[in-house]
C-alpha cells in the first residue's frame, strides 16, 4: 500500500518537473524570438540599412526644410496650410523616431531592441504611415471644396483645420494603439529586422483588426482622395478647354 503511494507520489512529482521543464522551454523560446537572426544574408542586410541611412537623412532635411520654411514665412502660416505643415511634422517625426531602430538591426544583422523596442517602432511607423493617410485625405476634401465648390465655400477659420488635423493624428493614434492593447499585436516582419501588426495569423483577432483597418485605414481614405481629386481634375479640365 505504501509502495503504491510512493508511486503515485513520484508520478505527481516527475509530472509537474516535466510541465515546469516545458513551461521554462516555452518561454525561453518566447524570448528567442525576439534575438533570432535575420532571414537574410549580412551583405543584404547592409545595402538595406546603407538605403534607410539615405531615407532617414533626406526625411530630416527635407521635412525639416519644410518646417522652417513655414515657420520663417509668415503669409505660408494659413489655415489651408495647416494640412501641410502637420504632414511635414509627422514625416519629420517618423524618420527621427522610428527609421534608427530599424537601421542599426539591418547593420547589426538581427533585432537589437527586443519585444518593447518592437512594439515602440511598430507603434511609430503605425502612427505616422496612418495619420500620413489622413491628413493627404483630408488635403484633398479641402481642395475640393475651395475648387469645385467655391460658390459655397466659405472663409476657412483657423479653429476648423485644427480639429480636422486632431482627428487624422488620434485616427493614427487608435489604429496604432489597438495592437499594444491587445487588438492584434506587432511583431517582426520580412527579413525580421523591423516590425509591423501580425498579417498572417487567421485568428478572429487578427484578421477583425486587419480587416477593420483596411477598410477604416485605407480603403476609405484612397476613395475620397479619388473622388476629389477626379472631382478637381475634372473642373479644372472644363475651365481650361
Amino acid at each position: 500500500m505504501s509502495l503504491g503511494f510512493r508511486d503515485t507520489r513520484v508520478t505527481v512529482v516527475s509530472h509537474n518537473y516535466y510541465r515546469t521543464l516545458n513551461y521554462s522551454y516555452v518561454l525561453k523560446s518566447a524570448d528567442e524570438s525576439w534575438t533570432h537572426p535575420a532571414l537574410a544574408s549580412c551583405f543584404v542586410l547592409k545595402w538595406i540599412a546603407s538605403y534607410l541611412i539615405v531615407v532617414f537623412i533626406l526625411g530630416l532635411l527635407t521635412n525639416g526644410f519644410v518646417l522652417y520654411l513655414f515657420f520663417k514665412e509668415k503669409h505660408l502660416r494659413n489655415p489651408t496650410n495647416t494640412h501641410l505643415i502637420c504632414l511635414s511634422a509627422t514625416d519629420f517625426s517618423a524618420a527621427l523616431l522610428g527609421i534608427p531602430l530599424s537601421l542599426s538591426s539591418n547593420f547589426s544583422c538581427r533585432w537589437l531592441f527586443g519585444k518593447y523596442g518592437c512594439y515602440y517602432e511598430g507603434f511609430v511607423a503605425y502612427w505616422a504611415g496612418i495619420t500620413d493617410i489622413y491628413l493627404l485625405a483630408a488635403i484633398s476634401v479641402n481642395r475640393y471644396r475651395m475648387i469645385v465648390k467655391p460658390l459655397t465655400s466659405y472663409r476657412v477659420a483657423m479653429s476648423k483645420p485644427f480639429i480636422s488635423i486632431l482627428l487624422c493624428v488620434f485616427g493614427g493614434l487608435f489604429w496604432s494603439l489597438m495592437p499594444m492593447i491587445g487588438w492584434s499585436y506587432y511583431m517582426l516582419e520580412g527579413v525580421l529586422t523591423s516590425c509591423s501588426v501580425k498579417w498572417q495569423d487567421r485568428t478572429l483577432n487578427v484578421i477583425s483588426y486587419n480587416t477593420a483597418l483596411f477598410i477604416f485605414g485605407y480603403f476609405l481614405p484612397l476613395s475620397a482622395m479619388i473622388y476629389c481629386q477626379s472631382k478637381i481634375f475634372w473642373t479644372v479640365s472644363i475651365h481650361l478647354l
